[in-house]
């Protein structure tokens, strides 16, 4: 889905979204395990505390990410944040990262790498709707997205990868979700949890702590 452009990173051609279809993982059809909340009154924010206890990777192509985002009922346009290592995210370990994609931009998708996050910390990422922009808390700085202005039909939380050789383990826990009137409410409901060719994703508790992981999820 990204192609390394410095610290910035552009969808690559025929990329997909991260709406979960692929049956394998690859460079342009990624695999997702996702807890997904859907409201047809619209999200105003979304926030969990994103842990990644490790991820492995067989190649330098490859990529693994634990994250947080807010879609638009059609799925055209997402805020997203989290923690991830791979190529799309720079050299070295795991890294902070946010990222938007927004047809009305150019280019739609960008993502931000913000640098070294440490493992087996829960980490507080949050997305919210304020005075008409979405805000990506991570790395303990808001940033300004300059993408999608109204409240949002889905929130999702879970893993991303692009290949069945990934390995991962991590966790999203204190979910809370900001209803379209500006009330923040603990735990996230209806949902619906969704896994693909090497990812897995399960509740621990149920609408406020998943687990997910890739592959053989060893660390």
């Amino acid at each position: 889905m990204l192609v390394i452009a410095g610290a910035i990173f552009a969808l690559a051609a025929g990329a997909a979204a991260h709406t979960p279809t692929a049956s394998a993982c690859s460079a342009t059809s990624h695999c997702y395990g996702i807890a997904s909340s859907v409201d047809g009154n619209g999200f105003a924010g979304g926030s969990v505390y994103d842990r990644t206890n490790c991820i492995n990777l067989a190649s330098g192509a490859e990529f693994v990410t634990n994250e947080l985002w807010a879609v638009t009922s059609n799925g055209a346009r997402w805020i997203e944040g989290g923690i991830g290592k791979g190529a799309q995210l720079g050299t070295g370990g795991l890294q902070y990262f946010w990222g938007r994609n927004d047809p009305n931009l150019n280019p739609s998708f960008m993502s931000w790498n913000l640098g070294a996050a440490p493992a087996n910390t829960y980490e507080p990422v949050t997305l919210e709707l304020s005075s008409g922009q979405w805000y990506v808390f991570n790395d303990g700085v808001w940033n300004h997205t300059s993408a999608v202005t109204t409240p949002v039909s889905t929130l999702q939380a879970g893993i991303e990868t692009n290949s069945n050789n990934t390995s991962s383990w991590g966790s999203e826990s204190s979910m809370e979700r900001m209803e379209n009137g500006g009330s923040w409410v603990d735990g996230w409901g209806p949902f619906l949890l969704t896994q693909q060719t090497n990812t897995r994703v399960q509740w621990v508790n149920q609408y406020d702590w998943i687990q997910m992981g890739a592959g053989s999820i060893t660390c």
